[in-house]
C-alpha cells in the first residue's frame, strides 16, 4: 500500500460574504483531484514539493468565475486551477463576488 500524499491546507483568505468554513469544505472535497494533479507531475519530478496557492473568484451565482493557481510546478497549478473552476459554491449572502486565496502545501509521502 502506498503512503498518502500530504496536502496541508492553511486557512483561506477571503474578501466577501461567504463563510471560510464553507469554502474550506468545498475545496477539501476536491483535494483528491488536486492530489492527482500533483502525483502526475511527481512521476516526472519525484522531489517535487511546495506551496500551491489557489486564487479564485466566486460569482454571485456561486460559480467560480476565475480560477488561477501558482507554485509547485506550472503543470500542477494549471491542473489544480481547472479542478477548482468546476466547483459550484453556495451563493454569497450579500449577492457580491467573493475573492479567495487558498494556500495548500503539497509534500510527497513520508516527507
Amino acid at each position: 500500500m502506498r503512503a498518502a500524499i500530504a496536502v496541508v491546507a492553511a486557512p483561506p483568505v477571503t474578501a466577501g460574504s461567504l463563510d471560510k468554513a464553507i469554502i474550506r469544505r468545498y475545496v477539501r472535497r476536491r483535494v483528491p483531484q488536486i492530489e492527482a494533479c500533483y502525483e502526475a507531475q511527481r512521476r516526472i519530478t519525484p522531489t517535487l514539493r511546495g506551496t500551491l496557492t489557489l486564487e479564485l473568484e466566486i460569482a454571485p451565482s456561486g460559480r467560480v468565475s476565475r480560477s488561477d493557481a501558482s507554485g509547485v510546478a506550472p503543470e500542477v497549478a494549471r491542473c489544480a486551477a481547472d479542478v477548482i473552476r468546476q466547483i459550484e459554491f453556495p451563493k454569497p449572502v450579500d449577492g457580491d463576488s467573493v475573492v479567495v486565496t487558498y494556500p495548500l502545501k503539497l509534500r510527497p509521502p513520508g516527507d
